[in-house]
């Protein structure tokens, strides 16, 4: 997860009048749902879907082993022996002393289950399935032939197996040798369970059907037709109904990708033809089906359902972007369901969106596994055994995630929601800091509080982390916290000024790129006129345009005021005064020529009280309003072909000169030195080639802020 994307704690601004003599901007962090408490750290707390925290069940470490992961379990006279997914060694564990029992080289453990005599064990890639006897004497039981044996069943003097690659149910009698009961032509069956002594319930990857297998009649029929490409967990409710996990994989391929075992937690695919899912399921044996329909699934995650024995749906929960490995029921806790990531174990609810359960310190949860009515979590990274109590712990606690108010300031008060019934007893407790790091210099832990609504004691910072701590006398009754409410008052920043633009209306932008300030020839032709000589002189008949940018760190809301003053002057003149907006426009008509300052200032007066509000301000770069148009001077005689004009404006950089002979259209002219870059230009214009005769001649000069200026001139061709 991302932290700062998952920095969800609900932020609300709030200004707070009752009974405060100012207007005082506070932040309230509310935490009352399972997103936001979830981020912080949860200790022997399960939090549901409503955002209720309560005791659970407290994991006991039973072994942490040299094994990336623990695929299987059983036990005997008080022993347990554990698989490893890598190595292919089984453990023995006695007195919470680990010794190595059995290895097999070149193969990997997928399964185990024990018999009178000893254990059974599923490798892979040879398919086999061995027999070892209690005094680790190992031998061959059976050769599958097959890749995988997912999963192994002994049900009196048979023993039942399911295979991947190539994908069968199989029963091994010591009276009837080995018969395939069942054959599937997708890649892998797993999660072979006995359903009241009359049903094996398996699953088929990855289409996702789950299918039950008559112990009396022989027959397989489908049980469920699920839309994952992966069944990752069957097992049978308090109430008889079937419980099915699964996972689905946008994009996936034959055959299944997330079985165990995973290397280095890295998704696999066999070197073998792979075929699309949808022509999976075109060319499998027809049978009849009972389950939701299919559906291309976008993205990944995992779906549950809970089904009747005669297949019909009751019930569905769906979790993006995580994937389940396995699934069990707890006769005191429900239907439970191991993720992959961040050691998370979720509880479903009828009714109830997904809740946290409880967090193991282990990364995977890998399998569930009842042994004598007790319950083990398999994990990996690390490989490790823990114990599951039926009964929820006397003491938990969950630590908020880092409360970050942006600026140091004073905290508020703590408000919380809690039943706590007798025999029970909620604390809660807080501390602060100025890191965001809680173990680098952060003051001690204040508290208990007593009553909701109390001046929080820590010391005034930064950061603000929470802990509520949750204690049962008998272990029977737990308290329940439902929302936990934090505020703080921040120190009031000055409003920041990042830009301030002022933009006359200047008639550069006007001026082509071409033609105007390159070399041209000083006499006349009958090229065509540019069409870009006939574009508006003026720009926005005179406006002037400013607009800024401005930031507040205590995200107050603000308002502006504008003022304008020529430089020579000490006196400002109000322009427009308290608005919002971040941009303002103005006629500069109204003002004489010459060069002004325009002020900026910016106060958080909206979310202050006039006493404690703050305000900046800035003033901009001189700027030029210039509603004069150039002087033309003729300085060529009346008669003279060859027409000299000295041009000359008192503000602004000449932008132009252009001439009308005859009413024909504008032309324009280069000026002598061949660029226009200031207030005083000197142009010749030859008119030699014209035709004898009077000619009426119409010459404008422009000057940069689009005034523009004309001289009238009658010239006679003899």
């Amino acid at each position: 997860m991302n932290r700062e994307i998952l920095k969800r704690f609900s932020i609300f601004f709030l200004l707070f009048c009752v009974g405060l003599p100012s207007l005082a901007v506070q932040k309230v962090w509310e935490n009352n749902n399972i997103n936001t408490f979830s981020l912080g750290n949860p200790v022997n707390v399960s939090i549901d879907s409503d955002g209720v925290i309560q005791l659970t069940s407290e994991p006991k470490l039973i072994a942490e082993t040299s094994e990336n992961y623990i695929v299987d379990l059983v036990e005997n006279d008080g022993i347990l022996y554990a698989a490893g997914g890598t190595s292919g060694k089984i453990f023995k564990i006695e007195n919470k002393k680990i010794t190595e029992f059995a290895e097999f080289k070149n193969e990997k453990i997928l399964c185990m289950e024990k018999t009178p005599s000893g254990i059974l064990v599923g490798v892979t890639p040879t398919g086999n399935v061995y027999s070892i006897k209690w005094n680790g004497e190992k031998s061959l039981f059976w050769e599958s032939k097959t890749r995988y044996v997912w999963s192994i069943l002994s049900i009196g003097q048979s023993v039942y197996f399911v295979t991947g690659k190539e994908p069968m149910l199989i029963k091994v009698s010591g009276f009837s040798g080995s018969e395939t009961l069942f054959k599937s032509k997708e890649s892998h069956l797993s999660k072979l369970i006995l359903y009241k002594n009359e049903y094996l319930i398996f699953g088929e990857n990855p289409s996702g059907i789950i299918y039950k297998y008559n112990l009396r009649t022989g027959k397989t029929d489908i049980l469920y037709d699920s839309p994952c490409q992966e069944i990752t967990g069957i097992v049978i409710g308090r109430d008889g109904d079937i419980c099915i996990s699964g996972v689905y994989l946008s994009g996936a391929m034959l055959p299944a990708l997330l079985t165990i075992p995973v290397q280095g937690k890295a998704v696999t695919k066999e070197t073998t033809t792979e075929k699309s899912l949808n022509e999976a399921l075109i060319e499998k044996e027809t049978l009849e089906k009972k389950g939701v329909p299919k559906y291309q699934s976008k993205g990944t995650g995992a779906m549950m359902f809970k089904v009747g024995i005669d297949g019909v749906l009751k019930e569905v929960w769906e979790i993006k972007k995580n994937f389940i490995l396995d699934s069990y029921y707890s006769s005191r806790f429900g239907w439970l369901v191991g993720f992959d990531t961040n050691g998370l174990i979720f509880s479903l609810q009828p009714e109830k969106l997904p809740g946290l359960f409880v967090k193991l310190k282990s990364e995977t949860i890998v399998k569930f596994k009842n042994i004598n009515n007790r319950t083990y979590v398999l994990t990996g990274f690390p490989g490790s055994i823990y114990q599951l109590p039926e009964f929820i712990s006397n003491h938990g606690y969950l630590e908020s995630d880092v409360l970050d108010a942006g600026t140091v300031g004073e905290w508020g008060r703590i408000f919380w929601e809690a039943d706590v019934p007798a025999g029970a007893e909620l604390l809660l407790y807080t501390r602060s800091g100025n890191s965001e790091d809680p173990e680098n210099f952060w003051n001690a832990w204040d508290g208990p509080y007593k009553n909701t609504g109390e001046l929080i004691k820590s010391k005034p910072a930064r950061f603000l982390q929470w802990k509520v701590e949750l204690r049962s006398i008998l272990g029977e009754k737990s308290p329940k916290l439902s929302l936990v409410k934090v505020t703080f008052k921040e120190t009031n920043l000055k409003p920041l000024i990042f830009s301030l633009n002022v933009v006359p209306p200047e008639f550069s932008a006007l001026i082509p790129k071409t033609s105007l300030n390159s070399r041209q020839e000083n006499v006349f032709t009958s090229a065509p006129q540019s069409a870009s000589l006939n574009l508006p002189l003026k720009n926005t008949s005179g406006m002037v345009k400013v607009n800024w940018e401005c930031l507040d760190d205590n995200f107050d809301s603000l308002e502006y005021s504008l003022y304008i003053k020529p430089v020579r002057s000490e006196k400002w003149l109000e322009l427009k005064k308290n608005f919002i907006e971040t941009y303002y426009e103005f006629d500069s008509n109204f003002f004489d020529d010459g060069v002004y300052h325009i002020k900026l200032v910016v106060s958080d007066l909206p979310s202050h009280s006039s006493v404690n509000a703050l305000e900046n301000f800035q003033i901009s770069r001189d700027f030029i309003i210039d509603n004069s148009p150039p002087l033309i001077i003729d300085q060529s005689g009346s008669e003279d072909k060859i027409i000299k004009l000295l041009v000359t404006d008192t503000l602004s950089e000449i932008a132009r000169l252009d001439y009308n002979i005859d009413f024909t259209g504008w032309r324009s002219s280069a000026a002598k030195d061949e660029i226009l870059d200031s207030k005083v230009e000197v142009f010749t214009i030859n008119f030699g080639d014209l035709e004898k005769g009077m000619h009426f001649i119409l010459i404008r000069a422009v000057d940069k802020q689009g005034n523009p200026g004309y001289l009238r001139k009658q010239l006679e061709i003899k």
